[in-house]
Formats: structure tokens, C-alpha cells, sequence
């Protein structure tokens, strides 16, 4: 019966040592599954910050998508503005003088309409860029460019 009793008390230490050792595997990998779900939030978290900058960055082009279309509207409001007022001189290659097609400026004589933008735009040489600069000078001005006299 003694026999018995150290058998029963061996096999009952080792079954507790299997246990044991069961357990601590068990810890382990639990220890193995939190460490996962903590990387795993970490980049649910790095995602939805992702998306967020995403979400930011679309927003911003979307504004200033809408700003170069307003931009746009008011270029092509300011060309075509210039284009009309542009189509109020005629230029005649035969005398060199430049006339307002307009019933209330009349003519100007020869070589005063190169002189006066010479003037206004502080070159020698008269181009398309010094009177588009002369014609919104006089029009942020509100003034006439060219007068009757």
C-alpha cells in the first residue's frame, strides 16, 4: 500500500507538472495574443490617421480647385474686358498713329499714343504687355485712356 501511495503521489507531481507546464504555455501565448491585438490597434490607429491626412489633403485640393476655377472665371471676365477695350484702337501702318475707334475720343495725332504709353509703362519700346498694363492701370483708375483732346 505504500508502493501504491508513492505511485499515486508520482503520478499525481507529474500530472501536476504537465498542468504546469500546460499553464505556462497557455500564458504564453496569451501574452503572444495581446501583444498582437496591441500591434494590431497601434495600425487600426496609424489607418485612421492615414485616411484622416487623406481625407484632409482631398479637401484642401478641393479648395483650391474651386479657387483656380473662380480665378479662371476671373480671367476670362478680365481678357475678355480687354479684348473689347483693346478693340476700341485701330492702328493705321501708313501714318503710325494709334485712333480710339470710340465716337467720344476721336484721333490721336501721330506718335502721341506710343509717347503717352511710353510714358505710363516706363519703356522705349510700346508692346501688347505695356498697353494691357496701361489699359488696367486706367481701369483700376476708373479713368479714360484715351481723352478727345
Amino acid at each position: 500500500m505504500a508502493d501504491e501511495a508513492i505511485t499515486t503521489a508520482t503520478d499525481a507531481g507529474e500530472s501536476l507538472n504537465t498542468i504546469v507546464s500546460g499553464s505556462e504555455n497557455v500564458m504564453d501565448m496569451v501574452q503572444r495574443i495581446a501583444i498582437a491585438t496591441e500591434e494590431q490597434s497601434s495600425a487600426a490607429e496609424e489607418v485612421s490617421q492615414t485616411m484622416e491626412n487623406t481625407a484632409e489633403v482631398i479637401n484642401q485640393n478641393l479648395q483650391l480647385s474651386e479657387n483656380v476655377k473662380k480665378a479662371s472665371g476671373e480671367l476670362v471676365s478680365l481678357a475678355k474686358e480687354l479684348k473689347a477695350q483693346v478693340g476700341n484702337f485701330k492702328t493705321s501702318s501708313k501714318d503710325n498713329t494709334l485712333t480710339d475707334s470710340r465716337e467720344s475720343a476721336g484721333r490721336m495725332e501721330s506718335g502721341n499714343a506710343v509717347t503717352v504709353i511710353q510714358m505710363l509703362t516706363g519703356s522705349e519700346t510700346v508692346s501688347l504687355a505695356g498697353l494691357i498694363r496701361v489699359i488696367l492701370l486706367n481701369k483700376k483708375e476708373d479713368k479714360k485712356y484715351v481723352s478727345g483732346q
